[in-house]
């Protein structure tokens, strides 16, 4: 295999972000946390990025130091032949005869040398040897910065941030009386121009880097919801939103304006069309989102290629032909409903995720099932994901890097997953759970 991968899986990881840290993440403006300018590594040049190219290449060294830091976390990761080994298995197969094939034209046109291609690629690409996946899309990805091809990742920073929205004032049935009675109506025009309103949100802050899991925890109406929305850019509900958040270098304004489909809320049901197939919904979020036309693949191929290797990473090729169904319909299982929701996001090309208590409804190993699908996709397509429970057990914790605590719509602690149950205790609060270390 020389430079030239499985041409379909280069354009999916061309598309898909990148292992580049965000510049909004890597420098920080909260208090305590700025990043020293020197130390922050200079970023690949790509036409489609939101800041001017710095001079320097990108530097291998780079991506194996940040490989190495997030091997060396305490946060646990899934492999990706977790759902579906004997798919995986077979898209191993698919590509290596794709790569032979490519390494024949390329001796026949008078390309490189099979050994000194091959002396450049760290996969065992043969039938024989063991075949690593993960190793294979960071191969992609190092070959497309290379190029100085586009890649497409964000990161969030927010400071300040306060949410004011419509409080909910007394209201009695109206009578016959009420209703023709004059005063009644300038009771109504004194409620329409000065509303009841409440903070939901007051002061918060905190930085989520692309390839992180943000655990949002509080209990109902403390405003989980609410900083799902506000991260993901929906504030049309809110009386206000104040404070400042960044989309790396992008203003909230430019980011409905130019990047609306960069980021994704995804409520607590999961909201499909019931009568199309597993295979349908995944197809139509790829072609609605396929990029340009390429030299080597047309945007049918790309589509196509792109549903077989989301349903072979998550499980769901045996119900590609299944309707996805609802309450009426008849469709696919809780869990795998859940998978559907996350290839289609990716099949979207989305760069954040946010989930809002997507595990209501589901037994305990479903809702385990729903987050290592969404550690699979954070950590392989550099996502950047925010995930909102009201009860998490530790199987579910230990996938998260940073966990938020809201209690009354104040932020309690932001930070390491690992590290919060100690902060709780340097605080004074007596905890219930013996330490699992």
């Amino acid at each position: 295999m020389s430079d030239h991968l499985p041409p379909l899986l280069t354009d999916i990881v061309e598309e898909a972000p990148s292992a580049t840290i965000s510049r909004a993440a890597s420098q920080p403006t909260l208090r305590g946390n700025d990043t020293p300018v020197d130390e922050i590594p200079p970023l690949p040049y790509s036409h489609h990025e939101h800041h001017p190219p710095p001079p320097s290449s990108p530097r291998p060294a780079e991506y194996k130091r940040r490989r190495d830091s997030r091997r060396d976390s305490q946060v646990s990761h899934v492999s990706v032949e977790f759902f579906d080994p004997a798919g995986v298995e077979q898209l191993r197969r698919t590509l290596t005869q794709q790569t032979k094939q490519e390494q024949h034209e390329m001796q026949e046109l008078g390309g490189s040398h099979p050994s000194a291609a091959s002396s450049e690629v760290t996969l065992h690409m043969d039938g024989d040897g063991p075949f690593d996946f993960e190793k294979m899309l960071r191969h992609a990805i190092r070959k497309r910065d290379e190029r100085q091809i586009k890649h497409r990742s964000l990161g969030i920073v927010f400071q300040n941030v306060h949410v004011v929205g419509h409080g909910v004032s007394d209201s009695f049935q109206p009578t016959l009386g009420s209703v023709l009675n004059p005063l009644s109506a300038i009771e109504q025009i004194q409620k329409a121009r000065h509303p009841a309103l409440r903070d939901i949100l007051v002061g918060f802050e905190g930085v989520v880097k692309p390839r992180e899991m943000l655990l949002v925890l509080g209990s109902p109406g403390s405003g989980c919801s609410t900083l799902l929305k506000t991260l993901a850019n929906h504030r049309k509900e809110y009386y206000s939103v104040q404070g400042d958040v960044h989309y790396d270098s992008l203003s909230h304004e430019d980011l409905d304006k130019h990047f609306r489909g960069d980021v994704q809320y995804c409520p607590e049901d999961d909201v499909h069309f019931p009568t199309l197939t597993v295979e349908q919904t995944l197809k139509f979020a790829a072609t609605a989102r396929t990029p340009r036309v390429r030299v080597d693949t047309s945007r049918e191929e790309f589509a196509d290629w792109t549903t077989n290797l989301l349903a072979t990473i998550f499980g769901l090729k045996h119900v590609l032909n299944t309707p996805v169904g609802d309450a009426s319909i008849r469709g696919v299982s809780g869990g795998q409903k859940k998978r559907v929701s996350i290839a289609e996001a990716l099949a979207a090309r989305s760069c954040i995720g946010a989930w809002d208590n997507s595990t209501r409804g589901l037994d305990a190993s479903t809702a385990l099932e729903f987050v290592r699908a969404l550690r699979i996709a954070t950590d392989i397509f550099e996502q950047t994901t925010i995930v909102s429970i009201y009860q998490a057990g530790e199987s579910l914790y230990q996938y998260f890097d940073k966990v938020c605590v809201i209690y009354e719509g104040r932020m309690a602690y932001f930070g390491p997953a690992d590290q919060a149950r100690q902060y709780f205790i340097d605080m004074g609060y007596v905890s219930l759970v013996p330490s699992l270390h």
